[in-house]
C-alpha cells in the first residue's frame, strides 16, 4: 500500500503519539490514553436539580416541593426559573401540588407571581424561622417571631395557604414556648402548624385549642 500521502504524525513535546489519525488530524496520545480525563467538566447549580425536580413533577401530576433546609426557594439561583416553568405549565393546562420551603421575608418579592400561580397550581408556603436567639422572652427571639409572622400575614392576605414551621422538633421548645408559636400563627393567619419529625401530644392540643388546620376559602 503505498502510504506517499499519509498525515505525518505530530508529537507534543516529550510526549509520542498513538499514530491514529482522523481525516485531516492526529489524535494526541495523552488523550487516547486518558479520554475521561480530557472531557469537558460539567457543572451543575444546586437551582439545576430543583428544575429537573420540578419537570418530573409536572410530566407526572405529582406533587413536588421547592427549596430544602439547607438552602430555602427563595434563595435558590433559579428561582425565577422555577417560576416561569410554574407559568408555562399553568398555560398549558398542566398543575401540580407545590410546596415552598421559605426562610426569609425575601419570598414576598415573588408575592404578585404566587398569587397568580395559585390560581392553577395549589401552592403551599412552608415559612420557618430566620434565626435568634433560643431563650424564650429575649428580644432576638421576639423579633424572629415578628419576621416570621409579617410574612405569613402578607401571604395568606393574598390567599395563599401558609404553614407555619416551628424550625426545629416540638423537643426543641419548651410548652411556654410551643404556645407563643402557635398563637403567633394563628394571628398571623397560618393554615397550620408543622414541626420536624412526628408531632408532640403537646402541639397537637395546641394546634385544637387554636383551630388548625384551617381551609382557606375555596380549598378543600
Amino acid at each position: 500500500m503505498n502510504n506517499a500521502h499519509a498525515l505525518p504524525n505530530p508529537t507534543f513535546p516529550g510526549q509520542a503519539l498513538s499514530g491514529r489519525t482522523l481525516p485531516g488530524r492526529s489524535i494526541p496520545g495523552p488523550i487516547l490514553a486518558d479520554p475521561v480525563r480530557w472531557l469537558p467538566k460539567l457543572r451543575f447549580t444546586p437551582g439545576s436539580s430543583q428544575l429537573r425536580h420540578l419537570r418530573r413533577a409536572l410530566r407526572t401530576g405529582r406533587p413536588v416541593t421547592l427549596g430544602t433546609q439547607k438552602q430555602s426557594f427563595e434563595a435558590l439561583p433559579e428561582r425565577d426559573a422555577l417560576l416561569d416553568l410554574l407559568e408555562r405549565a399553568a398555560l398549558r393546562g398542566s398543575a401540580t401540588a407545590v410546596t415552598l420551603l421559605c426562610r426569609s421575608a425575601a419570598v414576598l418579592e415573588t408575592l404578585p407571581r404566587l398569587a397568580q400561580l395559585d390560581q392553577d397550581h395549589a401552592i403551599v408556603v412552608d415559612v420557618s424561622p430566620a434565626g435568634g436567639d433560643d431563650r424564650l422572652g429575649s428580644q432576638a427571639r421576639q423579633d424572629a417571631l415578628a419576621r416570621q409572622g409579617e410574612t405569613v400575614r402578607r401571604l395568606s392576605q393574598e390567599g395563599i395557604a401558609t404553614r407555619w414551621d416551628l424550625g426545629g422538633t416540638c423537643d426543641d421548645l419548651s410548652t411556654a414556648e410551643l404556645r407563643t408559636a402557635v398563637a403567633a400563627a394563628a394571628s398571623a393567619g397560618a393554615t397550620d402548624v408543622r414541626c420536624e419529625g412526628e408531632p408532640s401530644h403537646r402541639l397537637e392540643r395546641l394546634r385544637l385549642e387554636f383551630g388548625f388546620p384551617r381551609v382557606l376559602p375555596g380549598r378543600g
